[in-house]
């Protein structure tokens, strides 16, 4: 469990997050949806021990300080945008021993690990490739295999789908939703990109460094006035749902076009 207890994040004289407690229970997939500005970055950066200022961050019943800092983040992994960016002349073969041997792996399962998250991710190109040949959607791919050779408890990840094509990311959400259902991954995904919340379970909307909102997605979707007041739309398929809804040609919001053509059709 992920507990946030009165935190707040001043600069300037300026709160970026605002006296904010919440408690986000071991297995949640929590999309973390706000306009640019609102504090999202700055959120996930405090749960990873980036920045401090004032409140409480626990992960696991411990407190995160600077004594146990690098204990709870083996158990944590941080992915942003361009996470390759500084290795762009390494093959992705180097790249697998690289995060193996940060995470003192021995020698003898390096191997098997590598075997694994390649079977896991379908990957596809040959392991001598250097990761500067690759788009940058397949470069954000590969940072997600990356990184699951640590097999972390808690993943973040601060507009990291952001760009990726759309193949490369309906396979990631489906690897994202398998680890989180399957091993009880905590997942907490901060973007402004309303239609990547259908991947999640929960959301969080957020602004001004505040949460309007926090349940399951269902029940946040129909908070429509809070979505308007964080300056965002929902979702293509939730809104056509409601509309649908309003017309009593649907009882329920579907996230899915192919199952609500199947739906209709009926």
């Amino acid at each position: 469990m992920i507990e946030l207890i009165d935190l707040t994040y001043e600069i300037e004289h300026r709160k970026i997050i605002k006296n904010l407690t919440i408690q986000i229970p071991k297995g949640s997939f929590v999309t973390v949806l706000g306009p640019s500005g609102s504090g999202k970055t700055t959120l996930l950066e405090m749960i990873y021990g980036l920045k401090d200022d004032r409140g409480k961050v626990l992960i696991n019943g411990m407190l995160l300080n600077p004594e146990n800092l690098n204990q709870i983040r083996s158990h944590m992994s941080y992915i942003t945008s361009h996470m390759l960016k500084e290795f762009q002349k390494e093959t992705i073969l180097s790249m697998f021993y690289y995060f193996l041997e940060n995470d003192s792996v021995s020698p003898e399962h390096m191997q098997e690990k590598i075997s694994e998250v390649i079977k896991q991710f379908e990957i596809i190109e040959p392991l001598d490739t250097k990761v500067g040949d690759l788009n940058y959607s397949r470069q954000q791919y590969l940072s997600f295999a990356f990184l699951f050779l640590q097999q972390p408890d808690i993943l973040l990840m601060d507009d990291a789908l952001d760009g990726m094509d759309e193949d490369d990311m309906k396979h990631l959400f489906s690897i994202l939703k398998n680890v989180n259902k399957e091993s009880d991954m905590t997942i907490i995904h901060a973007t402004s990109i309303t239609e990547h919340s259908l991947c999640g379970k929960e959301i969080i909307l957020f602004n001004d460094g505040m949460i309007e909102a926090y349940g399951k997605k269902k029940d946040v979707y129909e908070e429509e006035k809070k979505w308007n007041h964080c300056q965002l739309s929902l979702p293509f398929m939730v809104e056509l749902s409601h509309k649908l809804k309003y017309y009593g040609l649907v009882n329920k919001t579907i996230y899915n076009m192919s199952r609500m053509v199947n739906h209709l059709w009926k």
